[in-house]
């Protein structure tokens, strides 16, 4: 071995404790959050009159007994902390099997940590299997979007049906997400989303394509924790993006536009090692995701299996293909249906029903988070 490859190897073994130093400290934190909330505890008032649940809610990672419930308060989508005090936050989130909230069947406090930008992950257990629950959170005397969620079938069960849609490919600056809006209007028992939730490139002053105004903390690229929450948080903000999360229960993993075009590990085509750049992506991707608390990397890393059990071809499965490609309005407008039109105007929406879920299926266990 010579000089230059022991130097290499070094620096390769620098950038992987970097990382995985920055996954296990987001873990601590994640667990931090699920300690109790002592009740003298005060939730202070927020600054301005902010909605604090300004970015929505989502569920995903469901398993046939439980299932995570996500949000992030945030009054200001223009402020890296979002406009919340920089000290934890007591968050409430309830459960019901009515979207009236008649009867909660579970109901807990959790904390919002400044140091997850203030993200909340609700990871409840001892659900009923293959059931819709609807659940919201409150912060003082503001209560978010009701949420719909749903567990997965029972292991074993054979037969059945299985309706969920696929996902990807969403840049904010790109045009409007009219398929996510469409895809709200179906009756799903799941979604996937196969990465590309954001994109890493700065936003212009018009927003692009959907002719929006966007301040100046926009407009660099990502390079660290705080941008990457703006950047979030913009996208988040999108409400038939809102409207799909709130519909319907998530899986997600990444893709490579929410660190770099085609980053390798720790290294881009452009500028060499980018762990610093990948684990502030890698936790601000967490902190906007319905996932459970972030597993060490290895063997035992988290696999989330969604649906995948108790289902014994793909024959009993429906798929709805949607290129979540932005559209590009025309003249500045957003299009919208026709009075009584069966489907949008936009060729971004092309139900596809099919059996090939499995495939799906099987490529989302391999890849893992």
């Amino acid at each position: 071995m010579t000089p230059g490859d022991v130097t290499q190897a070094t620096l390769n073994d620098v950038s992987r404790r970097r990382v995985l130093g920055g996954v296990a400290g987001v873990a601590g934190l994640a667990a931090m959050a699920q300690y109790p909330v002592g009740p003298a505890e005060a939730a202070p008032r927020l600054r301005g009159s902010g909605y604090p649940f300004a970015l929505g809610v989502a569920s995903g990672d469901p398993t046939e007994d439980s299932v995570v419930l996500w949000t992030r308060l945030n009054a200001d989508i223009t402020a890296a902390d979002g406009g919340m005090p920089r000290r934890r936050l007591p968050v409430v989130w309830e459960m019901s099997r009515e979207s009236g909230f008649g009867r909660v069947v579970r109901r807990g406090f959790v904390w919002a940590l400044p140091q997850l930008g203030h993200a909340v992950h609700v990871d409840v257990r001892g659900l009923e299997p293959d059931a819709e629950y609807y659940y919201r959170f409150r912060y003082r005397d503001d209560a978010s979007t009701v949420g719909r969620t749903r567990t997965a079938p029972p292991v074993g069960r054979t037969g059945g049906r299985l309706d969920f849609a696929f996902a990807s490919c969403q840049s904010w600056g790109s045009g409007y997400y009219s398929a996510l809006g469409r895809m709200a209007e179906e009756d799903l028992d799941l979604v996937l989303h196969l990465g590309d939730y954001v994109y890493e490139g700065g936003i212009p002053a018009d927003g692009g394509f959907r002719k929006t105004p966007v301040p100046s903390a926009f407009r660099e690229a990502p390079r660290d924790l705080d941008r990457w929450r703006l950047q979030y948080a913009l996208y988040k903000s999108d409400p038939d993006l809102q409207r799909a999360h709130a519909r319907f229960p998530w899986v997600v993993t990444w893709d490579d536009h929410e660190v770099q075009n085609d980053y390798a590990n720790t290294e881009s085509q452009y500028e060499g090692d980018i762990s610093a750049l990948r684990t502030a992506a890698y936790q601000a991707w967490y902190e906007h995701q319905p996932v459970r608390q972030p597993a060490r990397p290895g063997p035992t890393a988290r696999r989330s299996t969604a649906g995948c059990t108790g289902v014994s071809s793909p024959s009993s499965m429906s798929s709805t293909a949607v290129s979540t490609a932005p559209c590009r309005p025309a003249a500045g407008a957003r299009p919208t249906p026709a009075p009584g039109a069966t489907t949008p105007p936009s060729p971004c929406w092309g139900p596809n029903r099919r059996s090939g879920w499995t495939t799906a299926c099987a490529s989302r266990v391999r890849s893992g988070i």
